[in-house]
Parts: structure tokens; sequence; C-alpha cells
């Protein structure tokens, strides 16, 4: 129920930002993103990469594991691990008092993510040239520089695997 609320609060959150919105056929290069942000700043995940949306899930708590590791949370009747991926990307932890979880595509292992806000669905035209910086990949595109997360390149990273506080 509470994942139908999110999707909804979500929705609602896209019919508000008509200013990034923009009704276009769709094309071979257009990208759906879903913006989201973390301490104040304001980034894009390809919505193919996103399996659910939620606002604030129950977690269970793992102990012995990296501070960015924040539990386990159920999607869906399935187990996810929950990351706090703000240390990654050089942010502040995720305030743990108003967080939104997104649950990434089933191809990224039963994986969920924490972010501060959720501003709505964004659509853009991708240009064919793309620098990669960290975990983002830069596009620019018809609506200026959009920095969309590499969720492939984060998750096969080595430090995103080792959550064990006891790691050589």
């Amino acid at each position: 129920m509470a994942s139908l609320k999110a999707f909804q609060q979500l929705q609602e959150l896209d019919k508000k930002n008509k200013v990034e919105k923009k009704v276009e056929l769709i094309s071979d290069k257009r990208k759906t993103l879903l913006s989201v942000g973390i301490n104040q700043q304001k980034f894009y995940i390809d919505t193919s990469d996103v399996g659910e949306v939620m606002h604030q899930v129950k977690t269970s708590l793992v102990g012995h594991t990296a501070s960015w590791f924040r539990g386990l949370v159920k999607v869906q009747g399935d187990i996810y691990s929950l990351i706090d991926i703000a240390p990654f990307l050089e942010f502040s932890p995720v305030s743990e008092k108003s967080t939104y979880v997104v649950a990434l595509a089933k191809q990224y292992e039963n994986v969920a993510i924490v972010v501060d806000n959720l501003f709505g669905l964004f659509s853009v035209e991708e240009v064919k040239d793309k620098k990669e910086k960290g975990y983002f990949n830069i596009y620019q595109t018809d609506k200026g520089e959009v920095s969309v997360l590499s969720v492939k390149r984060l998750v096969e990273s080595d430090k995103f695997s080792d959550i064990s506080v006891f790691s050589n």
C-alpha cells in the first residue's frame, strides 16, 4: 500500500513539474529519467534502472556492516539490500527522517538505494557525446547538462560490494 501511495505521489510531482516535462514523440534517443535529490544536489536515474519507488520503508538492521549499508528492506515480497549511496557520490549521508527508497531493477540483484527527495520524471534527448565522471554519466541534452547515475558502475564497484566492517 505504501508503494502505491509513493507512486501516486510521484505522479503528482510529475504533474507539478510541467516545466521539466515536454510531450514529444518517443525516439530511440529519448531517455526518461527519475529526478532525485541528496543533500540539495539534484541528479537523475534512468527509469530503465528503477524497479520501484517507496517512501519510508521499515528497515531491518544488519550488524557489523559499513555505515552506508542501511540494512534490509522488503520490496514486493523480496528482500533487498538498502544502501545510502551519498558517501559514494561524495555527499553527506541521507537523512533518516525523510527518505525515499528506490529499488533498482532486477538485473542489479535486489539492491535499493535511499534518496532525500523525489522531483518527478524528466524526459531528455540524449546526445551521442557523454562524459563519465565517477559514478555519473554527464549528457549534453536539449535542456542542458544532465548528470545521470551510472547504476551499473556503482553496483559493480569493489567498494559497493564490500559491506563488512571486518574487511581488509
